[in-house]
């Protein structure tokens, strides 16, 4: 899920499609967020990084569960990028309850150390 949702997200990147997301559960915020800064998010990603491909899983994390807190993924994926030589990432996060997205982050940072520390 987390891969298809990054996939799908750069797609719609590229195609100029700021509509929103239908094959996919996402969170009340996630989608509220798209819904105002996608185009913006988009056109950043193409000024800083050019066209993005994802290759490997790189971690995947899992948020201990508590009484308080549902359980939660972080999926990292190592990718390219043709404007950045450095190592870069795409980090989703998803609730385990019907696979709902909650972030997604293309970076430098890959997510899973900060979270493991």
């Amino acid at each position: 899920v987390a891969l298809n949702f990054a996939k799908a997200y750069l797609e719609k990147c590229e195609k100029k499609d700021y509509t929103p997301f239908q094959d996919f559960n996402i969170t009340g915020w996630v989608q509220y967020s798209l819904n105002q800064n996608f185009e913006k998010s988009c056109q950043q990603i193409n000024e800083n990084l050019g066209k993005i491909e994802i290759k490997n899983l790189e971690a995947a994390y899992l948020q201990k569960y508590t009484k308080d807190l549902d359980p939660i993924d972080l999926m990292v994926f190592t990718m390219t990028s043709e404007k950045v030589q450095k190592p870069l990432f795409v980090n989703v996060w998803i609730y385990h309850d019907k696979n709902f997205i909650s972030g997604i982050n293309f970076s430098e940072r890959n997510y899973s150390i900060d979270v493991k520390k």
